[in-house]
């Protein structure tokens, strides 16, 4: 993946486009890992979205998709807070117009990632505080 300089779209393009039917699907892998922030279904988390309000939002990075069926289409990801924790989301604008939000799970990476331990379950008692 290609990383650019800074965000390739608008935000608020995204979250006006969140309360319109049809126009942003959010990917399984992010509707799974966003049940673990009280978001049990894509119509929530597109609720969620189409408010805007992200606590302490920072653009993380930009690049490109480098996988079909979405090859060359460009993505922004974002970490925000929402209560005590934080949240990396990162979306992007299909060929079609769609919207998809790819990622929206704990970073994995960088300084607000939870660091690593050596017993799997410690993490997830963390994810429940």
């Amino acid at each position: 993946m290609g990383k650019s300089q800074g965000p390739f779209y608008n935000l608020s393009d995204l979250v006006r486009d969140c309360s319109l039917p049809g126009l942003v699907f959010v990917r399984k892998p992010a509707r799974e890992d966003a049940k673990l922030f009280g978001f049990d279904t894509q119509a929530r988390i597109l609720e969620f979205f189409s408010i805007g309000e992200f606590n302490d939002l920072k653009h993380q990075n930009s690049g490109t998709i480098d996988h079909d069926p979405d090859k060359g289409a460009c993505f922004d990801a974002y970490i925000f807070n929402l209560g005590q924790k934080t949240i990396y989301c990162a979306f992007y604008k299909r060929h079609n117009g769609i919207w998809v939000i790819k990622s929206f799970h704990i970073p994995n990476f960088g300084e607000n990632s939870i660091p690593l331990s050596h017993t799997p379950f410690e993490i997830l008692e963390r994810l429940k505080k």
